[in-house]
């Protein structure tokens, strides 16, 4: 009577002691899956300012300062930060301001026309063509030859790296870059204009203090340095009642004949026949040492507003008079009746 649960706790020892030992040793013959993580190659390069041959942490960018005609020396640090061999070659382009305020760089195909066009790498090239081993680095020398005739102001571009791993069927193209400001001395000119001012309308059927406007407008730099800017935009009724907040936005980035447009939203005016929107805008300084004045400049719109809540109002006080005035009449002619009847 008693070997019975011994052979059944027997047979669960022996059941847990095969599915460990599946566990810890496979079975013969199966074919886990490998680690391609081992197995992978990885294509990276990195950049970086160079001082003495070496990577110099402390800078972020090639930032000069310079007269006509003036050169600059300095080198441009380049690693193999991966695993398989890479391929790069180095040239210059300038840059520009996207529709969002990014810095953007000129394709590989375009020709520099600005400070792009006045880099010469080691040996008097344009571009500079290395084979990097992983994990091995080297600092190339460079000139940035800025012209005689080279007009005062900033100028921007970059330095690029450029790898491309081959493929079976497609190219894989690797870009790093490092930015390039030359500041040329002459005039500087900090100039920024507003220009194209509209506005979209948005007003409550039952609210008449309620009005909401979307602005757009283009703001460009026409002077030779680099600025932000910030904008402040109002809106207000008649003789600049029912004034709404101050909306205030920072435009950045705005390179030297670069063009934003901007949208922002204003609340305030009500539903009173007209309404008036002012942007005011103040250029900020990138950089210091600038002794020019600020740039500031006003535009001012004004809008028709169809005052729908205002009427639908006035509407209904106007029924509710007129009903009034006839509740009170036929009270009236009630009580002239009762009183001629009892005559």
């Amino acid at each position: 009577m008693t070997s019975a649960p011994h052979g059944l706790f027997g047979r669960a020892l022996l059941s847990v002691a095969l599915v460990l030992a599946f566990l810890v040793f496979p079975v013969a013959g199966s074919n886990a899956a490998p680690d391609s993580s081992a197995s992978e190659e990885t294509d990276a390069v990195a950049v970086n300012p160079a001082t003495n041959g070496k990577a110099d942490p402390s800078r972020t960018r090639f930032d000069y300062q310079l007269n006509p005609g003036q050169p600059a020396k300095d080198s441009i640090y380049v690693v193999n930060t991966g695993t398989s061999v890479q391929e790069v070659t180095l040239y210059a382009r300038d840059a520009f301001s996207g529709s969002d305020g990014d810095f953007l760089i000129q394709d590989e195909n375009v020709k520099p026309t600005d400070v792009g066009s006045w880099v010469l790498f080691e040996g008097n090239k344009k571009t500079y063509k290395i084979s990097l081993k992983p994990g091995n680095f080297v600092t190339i020398p460079f000139t940035v030859n800025t012209p005689v005739e080279a007009s005062p102001g900033d100028h921007a571009g970059a330095i690029v790296a450029s790898a491309v791993t081959k493929g079976e069927t497609l190219n894989v193209v690797r870009r790093v870059a490092i930015r390039l400001y030359a500041r040329l001395s002459g005039q500087i000119k900090a100039r920024l204009e507003l220009y194209n001012l509209k506005s979209v309308t948005e007003t409550s059927f039952f609210n008449p203090f309620e009005n909401r406007q979307t602005l757009t407008y283009e703001l460009k730099n026409t002077g030779n340095i680099e600025l932000s800017a910030d904008v402040v935009a109002q809106a207000s009724g008649p003789l600049g009642l029912f004034a709404g907040n101050q909306e205030s936005i920072r435009v950045a980035n705005l390179l030297p004949g670069s063009t934003r447009e901007v949208t922002q939203t204003v609340s305030g005016g009500g539903q009173f026949v007209s309404t008036n929107t002012s942007v005011i805008f103040t250029g900020i300084f990138t950089s210091e040492n600038i002794d020019v004045q600020q740039p500031r400049g006003r535009s001012d719109l004004s809008a028709t507003t169809f005052p729908t809540a205002t009427v639908l109002y006035l509407g209904i006080i106007v029924i509710v008079i007129i009903g009034f005035r006839s509740a009170r009449r036929l009270r009236r002619s009630r009580t002239t009746r009762a009183e001629s009847s009892e005559l």
